[in-house]
This record gives C-alpha cells, sequence and structure tokens, in this order.
C-alpha cells in the first residue's frame, strides 16, 4: 500500500475516534471530559455520566462500527463477485429479502433461536438466487442484473407492506426496526452480532486474493484452474448472513454497500487485502456519523440512520449511473 493509503487510512480512524467523542457530547445527560477520560482509562461506572457512557452510548458506537463494516465489506464482495460496480444489498434485493425474512418470523412467532436472523439469511438467500437466475437468463449483463435486482426489492417490499398492513398490531414496531435505527441497542444485541460479524469479515480478508481472481473474469479464472462455481457460493453465504443478521438486529442501512466501496478503492485501490480493511474502516465511519447527524436533526427525538443513508446515497447512485 503506498504511502497515501496509510495517510488515508490514518485520517479515517481519526474521524471515526472523532465521531466517538461526538457521541459523548450529543447525549441527553452531560458528559464532561473528566467523565469520558475516567471511563476509558478505568472502565469503571461511578456516576451517572459514566454509566450513560457505558450502557447507552459505547454499544450504540460499537454497533455502528459492526454495522458499516460488515455492510461495506459485503458490497465489496457483491461486486467483485458480479464483476458490476452498481452491485450491493440494496440493489440486488438481499437487504429486502432480509426485511421480508424479518417481518415473517416476527409476525408468525416462529419457535426457534434466532429464527429472525435464520430466516433473514433465507429470505436474502431467496432473493440472491433469483437475481442471478435472471440476471443469467440469455447473455448476462450489468443492466439485466440491475433491473432484476429493483425487480425482487420490489415484490419483497410489497409482500413486507401487505404483510404489515394485514397485521397492524405489530407494524408499528417492525417499521421503527426496519428503517435502520441504533436506538436503543444493548449490549446484548452488540455480542451476538459481534460473534458472528467479526469472524466472518476477517474470512472474508483472509480469503480475499481469491476475490482479486474475479477480476480477471470466469473464462480467466477457469483457465488457471480455480473452481469458479465453489468459491462464488462460499463468498455469497458469507455476504448474505453478514447482511441478514444486520438487517434482523438494525433493520435497513441502504446505499452503505454501494457507496463505500467506490471510496475505499479511490484511496488504495483495487487489491482486496487493503481494499477490505479500509472499506470497514470508512463503513464504520459513515455510519457513525449518519447516526450522529439522525440524533441532531430533531434532537432529543431519534430519526432513522437508515433515513439520512438513504439522502446521502441516492444523488451518489445517480452519479454511477451517470458514469456508467
Amino acid at each position: 500500500m503506498s504511502r497515501f493509503g496509510y495517510i488515508a487510512l490514518f485520517l479515517m480512524a481519526t474521524i471515526l475516534f472523532s465521531g466517538w467523542i461526538a457521541t459523548t457530547q450529543l447525549s441527553l445527560i452531560s458528559i464532561n471530559s473528566h467523565e469520558l477520560w475516567q471511563f476509558l482509562t478505568t472502565l469503571h461506572t461511578h456516576d451517572m455520566g459514566e454509566l450513560v457512557i457505558a450502557q447507552l452510548l459505547l454499544p450504540r458506537f460499537i454497533m455502528a462500527i459492526l454495522v458499516g463494516g460488515a455492510l461495506a465489506c459485503s458490497g465489496c464482495t457483491m461486486q467483485a463477485l458480479t464483476a458490476n460496480p452498481l452491485a450491493s444489498p440494496s440493489l440486488f434485493g438481499v437487504n429486502a429479502g432480509a426485511a421480508l425474512g424479518l417481518v415473517i418470523a416476527t409476525l408468525f412467532a416462529i419457535p426457534m433461536q434466532f429464527g429472525d436472523a435464520l430466516l433473514s439469511i433465507v429470505g436474502a438467500a431467496v432473493c440472491w438466487t433469483l437475481v442471478m437466475l435472471i440476471g443469467a437468463v440469455g447473455r448476462t449483463s450489468q443492466l439485466r442484473l440491475i433491473l432484476a435486482g429493483v425487480m425482487v426489492s420490489t415484490f419483497c417490499g410489497a409482500f413486507t407492506k401487505a404483510l404489515l398492513l394485514f397485521h397492524e398490531s405489530s407494524s408499528h414496531s417492525l417499521l421503527s426496526q426496519l428503517a435502520g435505527s441504533l436506538a436503543g441497542i444493548r449490549w446484548p444485541v452488540v455480542q451476538e452480532t459481534a460473534i458472528i460479524v467479526i469472524p466472518l469479515c476477517i474470512l472474508l480478508w483472509v480469503l480475499s486474493p481469491r476475490l482479486n481472481l474475479f477480476a480477471l473474469g470466469r473464462t480467466q479464472t477457469q483457465l488457471l484452474g480455480i473452481a469458479t462455481w465453489q468459491w462464488q457460493f462460499i463468498f455469497s453465504l458469507i455476504t448474505l448472513i453478514l447482511v441478514a443478521v444486520i438487517v434482523s438486529r438494525c433493520g435497513y442501512f441502504g446505499f452503505v454497500g454501494l457507496m463505500v466501496p467506490h471510496l475505499a478503492r479511490r484511496l488504495v485501490g483495487h487489491r482486496h487485502q487493503v481494499l477490505l480493511p479500509t472499506a470497514m474502516l470508512l463503513g464504520a465511519s459513515l455510519v457513525c456519523w449518519a447516526d450522529l447527524l439522525a440524533r441532531s436533526v430533531n434532537f432529543p427525538t431519534e430519526t432513522p440512520a437508515g433515513a439520512v443513508l438513504a439522502l446521502i446515497g441516492a444523488p451518489f447512485f445517480l452519479y454511477l449511473v451517470r458514469r456508467q
């Protein structure tokens, strides 16, 4: 990695740390610098300010890191597998399928531990498979894949809304959850998410040299003796689990998987050994500051961070479409 890449990583780490400082300041309870330093150095809660940091702000900040890192890794992987610069969980129906699985699991009270996450994975897998099958009809093209993703996302969105209309008693809480908000995140949810997200992101980074080979094209990859379909299945499964876990725990965060990989490539290039950790750090910073912006829009009322990301991501998507 070049010197510029190291400087970019340092700047992103600084931006992320400044997001943590800003998180402690944007609180209903005033937290001074002494209380923050006391908590960071001792990790004990002696007064109300330190208790707020430990039980409310820190889990929310760590969850923002997990959400941004997981979605950024997913976007990088999907763009590499499909050789499509517009590929992302939101545009290829993966988010919508995971949200539909979450709604079904919640409304019909699936009697299974982690049933919401499992059905979210199933929903995401079904939608991803449909998009790839529809896109593979005839000659595979980037436009066909995008249209297939839009069609599948629209169908899942309509089906989800229909289910919520038939179950109005539970629709309010589900709509709030699906909107993409980090409000009310507590340590048990953070721990459940981290146990899945962190090992899978590390696994993607370990396998990242294989992702570089997909840039050569399927024909060249097969000539090198690489089992293309097997590796596509492995990377797709990791991606689906990452996205589904995030959606089942925090809701819908659109455009993170689309924007972050492009920004990261501008900074460090196309080698996934460097691209993935850079995208994770950039995605974590983006979600953290989007959450801060969402909280400050109508403070102290909570605004979903997913709405802020959608406002940022929609113009970026139009810019990418115009470039293509």
